[in-house]
């Protein structure tokens, strides 16, 4: 009977099919769970900041219509016309006024600040307004809010005013550059960082087994895993090299070195997939030496397996969040739209 000398007989082992490696995949999930993040982020800023400065501009219109209503009462009243022009136009002077247009009791247009006439978009929504209260309303496309504002309770007259959305858009705009920017540096350390984790905790030591276990497969029975861990992975370690020192003292026939030393060839393939990211395969499980560690393996891989299933369910779960915001938004925003109409 011959004697275990640390040397098995070298025997290449079978060629697998290299994947995306694990960490390429916790990269992927980090990108995606923080992209997610950042939609629902920017969403919900652009809605709030949005709404915030269309109420804002609204109030500012309002107070502009209620002055114009107060200094235009006298000169409807007398018919002063040229007055009526140079309030009319005076008001072009106020930011983001585009237009104004002042109408009697009847509503005939009595002075207004356009080239020509009165385009028929704004002569329907005079039309279609109420005209003894103050209100706005968001012309179609949405790029001029129009304020109408009664004069003497609407016994006198309206006065009109349109205010351009265009500050509004390109301060939004604005902020949603600098909200990205930020979310980008914030996605790249985020994903730097999970990625220098998964090295450091998963992939690393893996494919340190995977290394020791190539060793074995070559017939090296002298290097041990070096263990830094008490989870599964560092459980699988010290059960490797439990395995190798059960080995250098087992290994004394020429048959029970070929047999171990095939059995070491199939668990490293099973360990090599793992390394480049395949979860899906497990090692044969036997009852001689290998099998405390092929059990300890599948252990390990079985954990990780459920730790990508979880970052993957919860990268789901906000997919859903931000498909239910998009939803919400969309809702808020035709909302916002019917109340520009309405009496505020």
């Amino acid at each position: 009977m011959e004697r275990a000398t640390g040397r098995i007989k070298r025997e290449e082992p079978k060629p697998t099919q290299k994947g995306l490696s694990i960490s390429l995949k916790i990269g992927g999930i980090i990108v995606a769970v923080a992209l997610l993040l950042g939609l629902v982020v920017v969403i919900n800023l652009f809605t709030s900041v949005q709404a915030g400065l269309t109420a804002e501009m609204e109030k500012r219109g309002k107070a502009l219509g209620t002055a114009l209503a107060t200094s235009a009462a006298n000169p409807i009243l007398t018919v002063s016309t040229d007055v009526l022009k140079r309030e009319a136009k005076a008001q072009l002077k106020e930011e983001s006024v585009v237009y104004s247009l002042i109408a009697n009791e009847e509503g005939k247009i009595l002075a207004h600040t356009f080239e020509g006439e009165v385009p028929p978009e704004i002569l329907s929504s005079i039309k279609g307004m109420e005209k003894k209260i103050l209100a706005t309303h968001l012309l179609e496309g949405g790029k001029t809010i129009h304020i109408s504002a009664p004069v003497v309770d609407g016994l006198v007259g309206n006065v009109h005013l349109g205010l351009s959305t265009e500050r509004i858009e390109s301060e939004v705009y604005a902020m949603l550059y600098r909200v990205l920017a930020f979310i980008g540096v914030a996605l790249l350390i985020i994903v730097g960082l999970g990625v220098l984790y998964a090295n450091n905790v998963l992939v690393t030591p893996i494919k340190e087994i995977a290394s020791v276990a190539e060793s074995v497969g070559h017939g090296d029975l002298s290097r041990e895993v070096e263990v830094k861990t008490e989870d599964e992975i560092g459980h699988l370690g010290e059960t490797f090299n439990e395995t190798i020192r059960r080995l250098r003292g087992l290994l004394q026939t020429e048959e029970e070195r070929n047999r171990m030393q095939r059995q070491v060839m199939d668990l490293l393939t099973v360990v090599s997939a793992a390394a480049e990211g395949d979860l899906t395969k497990e090692a044969e499980v036997t009852a001689d030496a290998l099998g405390s560690l092929a059990d300890a393996f599948n252990l390990m891989v079985n954990g990780l397996t459920g730790l990508v299933e979880q970052v993957r369910g919860a990268s789901l779960e906000i997919d859903n969040a931000a498909r239910s915001i998009l939803g919400s938004s969309e809702s808020l925003r035709k909302g916002a739209e019917e109340q520009g109409g309405q009496i505020t």
